[in-house]
């Protein structure tokens, strides 16, 4: 008996008849019975055969695919991109035993597996969600029973089988101020169009204070002031020390005691030094004002006696 040969090729068992001689009954049967083989290893295309073995495409589509509507039915790529299959519609059961109905259903759970659906109302508590009839498991949220409100009604959730007997929730509606515990103008800056900001040209329509910055006794060694703490600062002259410009571009006000240890004080490294002379006088105040800018420094003393 020949048929197909393996490679899909079909052959009859005896050759081709001559013309003006007599065909042989038992050759006729055998080719016959060859082309009765091939057809019933065919596929039927109103849907009568059944495949029985594995079907090579040889980098073939499958195309115009109907949608699935079976847990055992092909998927076409359109039903894929929308995930159809996961929508589960408005929850149904109540607010803290929740059903779900995919279509198709599933016959058992199995780790891995995601569902959406909007919330028909709103749990008091801790939740459990039944799948197609199957057993009602847990329904939790970071691995933790759900609290009251956390399944509002009419929101969208998405939902991961992380063992099969809970359910992850994986995302929800953004989360509210009030859902993760946050009251504006307590641990929350309220927003107010007064606020001055680095970056943003602003206008002052009010004035403020300056709280002194102490700077301390100052007996040796090199000072040098910085706007960190306050543009406001005091200090005591202790003892012969030098007094540096600010090393960032900045505008300081100086008030400067002399003690009964009151030494010189060296001002060699402004690019300019105009007012009083300073002095070494126990007792004897003064305001420095302090101005650096562009890498150019100005230092004027104004005496208080």
């Amino acid at each position: 008996m020949a048929g197909r040969n393996g490679a899909g090729v079909f052959t009859v068992t005896n050759p081709d008849f001559v013309s003006g001689t007599t065909i042989s009954s038992s050759q006729m049967d055998a080719n016959f019975a060859d082309v009765v083989t091939a057809m019933s290893a065919s596929i039927a295309v109103d849907g009568q055969t059944t495949i029985t073995h594995n079907l090579p495409l040889n980098a073939k589509k499958l195309t115009g695919l109907a949608v699935g509507t079976a847990a055992t039915d092909s998927l076409n790529l359109r039903q894929a991109q929308a995930e159809a299959y996961i929508w589960c519609g408005t929850a149904g059961g109540g607010a803290d035993a929740i059903t779900l109905t995919p279509a198709p259903a599933i016959a058992a759970y199995v780790v891995g597996q995601r569902f959406a659906w909007k919330a028909g109302s709103a749990n008091t508590g801790a939740a459990t969600v039944a799948i197609s009839g199957l057993t009602a498991i847990a329904l939790q949220n970071d691995r933790a029973a759900l609290a009251a409100g956390d399944h509002a009604a009419g929101d969208i959730f998405f939902g991961l089988l992380d063992t099969t007997s809970t359910v992850q929730i994986l995302a929800v509606k953004a989360p509210t101020q009030a859902s993760l515990g946050l009251v504006i103008g307590t641990n929350v800056q309220a927003y107010n169009a007064d606020y001055l900001l680095a970056d943003v040209d602003d206008v002052l329509t009010a004035g403020f204070g300056l709280t002194d910055d102490d700077d301390g006794t100052k007996s040796s060694g090199s000072y040098t002031p910085i706007y960190s703490g306050g543009n406001g600062k005091k200090a005591v002259n202790g003892g012969a020390f030098t007094l540096a410009p600010m090393a960032a571009s900045s505008s300081l006000v100086i008030q400067l005691t002399n003690n009964a240890s009151a030494g010189s004080i060296t001002t060699s490294g402004w690019t300019v030094v105009t007012g009083d002379t300073l002095s070494t006088t126990n007792g004897d105040d003064f305001l420095l004002y302090c101005n650096r800018i562009n890498g150019f420094s100005h230092l004027h003393v104004t005496a208080l006696q």
